[in-house]
């Protein structure tokens, strides 16, 4: 902890430091960073040392500075951050070293080209802006080396308009981007998107507005994020996120708005029926606890994390179906009450669910080969190319969708598990690999591609070749696995069988059939014993006295949880789980196969000597595959 606060070039000077005083880091020389007071002060070395390396840069309106002197009898603020005429902003270009902007809470604009030694006020040129307005934020383009973007308010003076300036030329001539005709609250913060030029956020007393035509039009952004005093922007580069900080001390993260420059690269898109959007890189993360929290009441604050998993995102606009009572739906309008006009919002529709673009169908008479549109399909694609996965999602609303795939392949269905109904999701199965992945989201008659790059925990490496070790253990337990459902379905189906006869020949007279009724209760009981073998008894009542059992369905679980907790290879002692649960799987479709040649057999014969006709033929597992 160092204290680098710089000092005054002399005993006369009193430097004069707003509250939220400006600083900088230099984004060409990673070792400098800037400071304001009413001077620009740089340091080369982490602010062990400081250099001054301009004028005074504000109006130095002495009247406005007897804070000290002249109070009135009130007491100065201890922390003497009660000044005017500071630097509030300070902005270094990314493309130049040397272009340095500067703005101050009493309505100067300054840029130097040359690292300080000469500065060029430019404010009297910024046509409309009141006098001493308040330059809350500057941002240097990353784009074109001139450019720049002003964000100022005056509300301090009872002026609530909206003041955001764009130059291209050092600061010589400004066109005011935005006012208050296009955005609600005065602004605050000005964000340029990286990537793509044309999108563009803004921060306004009452909210975030999003451009996606390079300021042409303006977007109240609603989802999520409520409309509040929204203070600073900035864009988290490795992770195209927009993170943004409000007034109540709060930051919110909007994830991934890589979507948002498609869209503003290309608005045709919202056109399609579907469009898949790029997506962020997806980690294979380990999670732990958080430290020195032991239960959810002890009332620490925990912030959101994102989601595990992988996030897929797209863009879902299906047809409307016409019909005699239906009318063709027109485009979604955003009515703009401050100037009465009607502007087409696109950026809306990224955000906002409710809303459906016309693109209506016309009516088949045919009723053949209509395309359903109310699901979405997500291929996925290894680097082979094979498809390893297939998620469905059905939307409830037009607009942006997102989907979270767990980063799993397809998997086999586990001992004791109901069969799937017709066109259900498939089942999670082993991790899938690092690396690149297809997407492809499939909806009627119409797809579109994209793809995600899944990546190992950098905290935690795992090679490639201890990967490949554990899918090829797994590859092998699941060969158990799939004799031990079969197993078990057969069973079922075999009790179903038995209870149907058990309800026919219920309370029906004779012998016989009264004999058939037993050997069905019998044969219930037989599968009872022999399905527990698979996946354990179950108790009925709590307390004490559950033996440990050991089943194949147990031993399953327990290799898995010692293969998947370890990043390396399989152990010794891994595969030795696996051996055990190949053992136990031998014994135990034995043991059904010869309950299904022995007493299963007798039972049916004993069933086929009445009219009752309910049996099909089984082959022993394991053969005829």
């Amino acid at each position: 902890n160092v204290f680098i606060r710089p000092t005054a070039p002399d005993v006369t000077t009193r430097l004069r430091f707003n509250w939220n005083a400006a600083f900088a880091l230099d984004p060409v020389d990673k070792t400098t960073i800037y400071y304001g007071s009413q001077f620009v002060h740089k340091s080369a070395d982490k602010g062990m040392n400081w250099e001054i390396i301009s004028p005074d840069l504000t109006t130095d309106n002495k009247a406005q500075q007897k804070a000290t002197d002249e109070t009135g009898g009130l007491t100065m603020d201890v922390t003497y951050a009660e000044n005017h005429n500071n630097i509030l902003t300070i902005a270094p270009s990314p493309l130049k070293q040397g272009v340095i902007w500067i703005g101050t809470d009493d309505g100067n604009v300054q840029v130097t080209q040359d690292g300080g030694k000469t500065w060029s006020n430019v404010t009297s040129k910024l046509i409309g802006l009141p006098k001493e307005s308040w330059i809350a934020q500057i941002k240097a383009s990353t784009f074109n080396v001139g450019e720049a973007y002003v964000t100022a308010n005056n509300y301090r003076q009872g002026d609530m308009g909206v003041y955001v300036y764009r130059t291209k030329d050092y600061g010589q001539t400004w066109a005011r981007l935005v006012d208050d005709k296009k955005v609600v609250g005065y602004a605050l913060a000005f964000q340029q998107d990286l990537v793509e030029p044309k999108l563009m956020f803004l921060g306004t007393e009452q909210g975030l507005w999003v451009s996606v035509d390079e300021g042409a039009n303006f977007t109240q952004w609603k989802a999520g994020f409520p409309p509040v005093s929204t203070m600073d922007l900035s864009i988290q580069e490795r992770e195209a996120d927009l993170v943004i900080a409000t007034f109540g001390r709060a930051i919110y993260v909007l994830d991934n708005i890589r979507p948002l420059r498609q869209l503003a690269a290309n608005g045709k898109i919202l056109d399609s029926k579907i469009v898949a959007f790029a997506n962020a890189d997806a980690y294979k993360a380990n999670y732990r606890d958080a430290h020195g929290t032991g239960f959810g009441a002890d009332a620490n604050f925990v912030g959101e994390n994102r989601r595990k998993g992988a996030k897929l995102s797209y863009f879902y606009n299906p047809p409307k179906q016409d019909t005699s009572a239906t009318k063709k739906e027109a485009p979604i309008l955003i009515e703009n009450k401050r100037t009465n006009s009607k502007i087409k919002s696109t950026a809306n529709k990224i955000q906002n669910s409710a809303i459906v673009t016309a693109a209506v169908v016309p009516k088949d008479t045919t009723k053949k080969n209509v395309s359903k549109y109310d699901t979405v399909f997500v291929k996925i694609y290894n680097a082979e190319n094979k498809l390893i996965r297939t998620l469905q999602h059905k939307p409830d609303s037009t607009g942006y969708q997102a989907i979270m795939w767990d980063m799993a392949e397809k998997g086999v269905r586990f001992p004791g598990t109901p069969k799937p109904k017709k066109n259900a999701p498939e089942r999670s199965g082993n991790e899938a690999l690092s690396g690149k992945y297809k997407l492809v989201f499939v909806c009627g008659d119409t797809k579109d591609s994209s793809s995600i790059e899944i990546k190992d925990d950098p905290r935690v490496p795992i090679s490639k070749d201890a990967q490949m070790a554990k899918r090829a253990l797994y590859a092998r337990m699941e060969k158990s696995i799939v004799q031990l459902t079969e197993a078990t379905d057969r069973l079922t189906e075999a009790e179903e069988v038995s209870k149907s006869i058990q309800s026919q020949v219920k309370d029906k007279e004779g012998k016989e059939l009264e004999d058939l009724g037993k050997a069905s209760k019998t044969i219930q009981d037989s599968i009872k014993v022999k399905r527990e073998i698979i996946t354990g008894r179950k108790f009925e009542k709590q307390g004490y006295g559950r033996p440990y059992q050991i089943t194949p369905q147990g031993k399953i679980f327990e290799a898995m949880n010692f293969i998947s907790s370890k990043q390396i290879a399989p152990t010794k002692a891994d595969i030795t789980l696996v051996e055990q649960l190949e053992t136990l799987t031998r014994e135990t479709i034995e043991k059904v196969n010869k309950f299904f040649a022995t007493n299963w057999t007798d039972y049916r014969k004993k069933v086929e000597s009445t009219p009752l006709k309910t049996f099909k033929d089984y082959l022993p597992i394991g053969e005829g595959k």
